[in-house]
């Protein structure tokens, strides 16, 4: 459903686990976003994680990747890193995080909601390429990252609204404000 979503669409995923990367094709609007969110009454039972093959392959993937995407809405998936996979890098990989916000992406984005843990990196990271303001509110991110520089939340800018996240028993900062 993700590969044909358009502005407006609402995406309820049932509670399973999924092993795939994410990418979202295309960017909703400002009146009609974009919706991923666990299933009504799902909230915590929608797992994605990373196959094998496409850590050994992507390093520095995320699990969910916004790539110059705007208004789109993420909410109560569950998502687990590559630390512990036999096929993950052993040290810090800088683009290998839970959700990615790259190249001028973020606008009117929300992540809400989600559990992020075992990632890389960083659990939610917006890119120093540009990203723009988005929102991260009741996320629980924890076990991310190896380094001091691998982080809970990451921004970039001091105009995203960040509420009501716990991120804890990170390698570096719980949220980083750069």
């Amino acid at each position: 459903a993700l590969s044909v979503a358009v502005a407006g669409d609402l995406i309820y995923v049932q509670p399973v686990t999924y092993t795939e990367s994410i990418d979202f094709p295309a960017s909703g609007t400002s009146g009609n976003l974009i919706t991923l969110s666990c299933a009504l009454g799902a909230l915590g039972q929608v797992l994605v994680n990373l196959p094998g093959s496409y850590v050994t392959a992507n390093p520095d993937g995320p699990v969910l990747k916004l790539d110059g995407k705007s208004y789109i809405w993420i909410n109560g998936l569950v998502i687990e890193g590559s630390i512990g996979m036999a096929e993950a890098p052993a040290s810090e990989h800088s683009g290998a995080n839970g959700i990615s916000l790259l190249n001028n992406a973020g606008l009117g984005c929300k992540i809400t909601n989600c559990v992020i843990y075992d990632c890389l990196h960083c659990g939610i990271k917006n890119s120093s390429t540009g990203t723009v303001e988005f929102t991260a509110e009741g996320n629980t991110i924890f076990d991310c990252g190896t380094i001091s520089v691998d982080h809970g939340i990451s921004v970039g800018n001091d105009s995203s609204v960040l509420n009501g996240n716990v991120a804890f028993n990170n390698a570096g900062n719980g949220i980083n404000i750069a």
